[in-house]
């Protein structure tokens, strides 16, 4: 977490659990500001808090804009300083990314600008073999609009085996959401 922080992005902590609005995330007292060196911890154990905007404990902003929301992992056996920690989870919904936009915050994975148009012979070329998940065809079901992509060991004894990401994105080929999260191997006994 801390090369975000060096990176110039600001992390703000869920305080309470008010009703998601994106407008008020930053000006009604439910996150606050992360400074640097401040006593915040991550508590012992992985687990993620769901895979929308209004259940992540964590805001990665950047010049005042919610960029995402996160969750972090620290440790299986001990409680670990935020700073130590490991990002698990990224979610960008809608209004994420229309707020990106319109602040002109380039979103880059790999080496693909998410926010330009997403040209599947594009994401084919970027990510190769990781992309698993494509749209089907375009119709009236923008639940077809999304690529599914993921890292995989396929073994049981590396803690991080897995890491995947879907794109869900409009008819004009504009990404709406991003998510982008790990799993881990099971306990050993």
């Amino acid at each position: 977490m801390s090369e975000l922080l060096d990176s110039g992005f600001d992390i703000y902590i869920k305080e309470d659990n008010s009703s998601y609005k994106y407008e008020e995330l930053l000006t009604d007292n439910s996150f606050i500001k992360y400074e640097k060196g401040q006593n915040i911890t991550i508590e012992k154990g992985y687990r993620r808090n769901g895979e929308s905007m209004g259940n992540m404990p964590y805001l990665l902003v950047k010049d005042g804009t919610v960029i995402a929301g996160m969750d972090f992992y620290g440790s299986m056996k001990e409680d670990m300083d935020i700073e130590d920690s490991k990002v698990i989870h990224i979610c960008m919904d809608e209004n994420c990314v229309a707020s990106s936009k319109e602040k002109f915050i380039d979103i880059k994975f790999e080496s693909m600008n998410l926010l330009d148009k997403l040209e599947l012979e594009a994401v084919k070329e970027v990510f190769g073999k990781k992309l698993w998940l494509r749209p089907s065809g375009y119709n009236d079901d923008t639940t077809d609009f999304v690529y599914g992509i993921a890292w995989r060991t396929n073994s049981e004894s590396l803690f991080w085996n897995e890491y995947y990401c879907y794109i869900r994105f409009d008819e004009n080929k504009k990404m709406r959401e991003f998510t982008l999260s790990t799993s881990i191997a099971r306990d050993k006994k």
